[in-house]
């Protein structure tokens, strides 16, 4: 991927929770700078917007980013089974067991050359690569009682994996990231394997177990329902923007501005360093959104694409969230503001997160 992204998640419990839609009643949040600001009022549809919700804030009339369309509406690799949202494939969004036991690859990699150059056109490299069996067990998936998954190349675009595919190359199917712990996952798969189309960027990934998997056309197009299929099936629209919450590795509150609105309620006013600023106590927002917290030991933040700062034992139970207007996959925790994109929460303690070894001959 040739841009920077933020990962925006937080890691909390099995169950997803994405509110659509817009409240036609402004909502009150404070912004950066703890003022009290309306993010919420919703605005006239219009022809320039091709019908889009926007928002206004701050006088300005905008478009939140999780209601746009086109190229950029599948941002975000997410998995789906069965139409359930699972996870997101970033790497700090992997479970860590999986992002710290990468397999190492020698692979052939072509050095830029002009005619009538005479040095080496190729070098050999070494880099890391995951593997999607590994991956899509951490998840909980059974690879044994799925009937196949699709690779998702963004529109209505798939490659199809059958079980029986991915038990046979389970230990060569692989995906890698475009800057090694960064960017778009890449599609790396073994040379004998028959694919129905050649995808680079995975874009998501679907899963069907119990559900009859869509078609796959000749043209490598998803059919489904009659038609190309340009949204996931049995889902929708495709899941991008927003905060993302996890439990246990498993995706579970998607922490959208519609969100907030809704669970409005319990957020209270305090004293911040820069005035007065509206607060969500993070264990009761997840409570009043359907995830037991009971079991919580731990929360690790996600920011930038990095894991780092945990929270435990009272300072966890004390642990509360603002926003910014018109802020984009990112929240602030605690007094001292810690900005978070992702939150992962656990219900045991968790080793230290140790980098993966590098091997001295490794491309990297």
């Amino acid at each position: 991927m040739a841009f920077s992204r933020t990962t925006q998640c937080l890691v909390l419990a099995p169950l997803l929770l994405v509110a659509w839609g817009c409240s036609k009643k402004p909502a009150e949040k404070q912004s950066q700078q703890g003022q009290t600001l309306t993010i919420g009022e919703v605005q006239p549809k219009s022809d320039e917007t091709n019908g889009k919700v926007q928002y206004k804030a701050n006088g300005e009339v905008y478009i939140p980013n999780e209601n746009k369309e086109g190229k950029r509406r599948w941002k975000d690799a997410v998995t789906y089974l069965d139409g359930k949202p699972l996870g997101v494939l970033w790497y700090s969004e992997m479970p860590p067991q999986i992002a710290a036991n990468p397999t190492w690859i020698e692979d052939v990699e072509e050095l830029p050359w002009k005619p009538g150059d005479k040095g080496p056109k190729e070098r050999v490299i070494v880099e890391r690569r995951y593997k999607f069996a590994d991956y899509l067990e951490a998840l909980g998936v059974d690879l044994n009682k799925i009937k196949e998954f699709h690779i998702l190349g963004g529109t209505h675009y798939a490659m199809r994996v059958t079980r029986e595919d991915i038990l046979k190359h389970r230990d060569t199917f692989f995906f890698n990231f475009g800057r090694i712990t960064h960017g778009k996952p890449l599609l790396r798969i073994p040379s004998d394997y028959n694919a129905n189309t050649s995808l680079d960027q995975v874009h998501g990934i679907a899963i069907y177990q119990d559900k009859e998997p869509p078609k796959i056309t000749e043209h490598s197009e998803i059919f489904f329902k009659g038609k190309v299929y340009t949204d996931v099936p049995y889902f929708g629209p495709p899941l991008r923007g927003g905060v993302r919450t996890y439990k246990d590795d498993t995706l579970a509150v998607w922490i959208k501005r519609k969100k907030l609105e809704d669970t409005d309620g319990i957020g209270t006013w305090f004293e911040g360093p820069k005035g007065k600023a509206l607060r969500w106590p993070f264990l009761t927002f997840l409570e009043k959104n359907g995830v037991k917290t009971s079991d919580i030991v731990v929360a690790e933040v996600i920011f930038e694409e990095k894991r780092g700062r945990r929270y435990q034992g009272q300072e966890l139970k004390d642990l509360f969230f603002t926003t910014a207007v018109q802020g984009s996959g990112q929240i602030y925790l605690g007094k001292d503001r810690v900005p978070a994109n992702c939150v992962a929460f656990y219900t045991k303690p968790q080793p230290e997160r140790v980098p993966a070894m590098v091997p001295a001959n490794a491309t990297e």
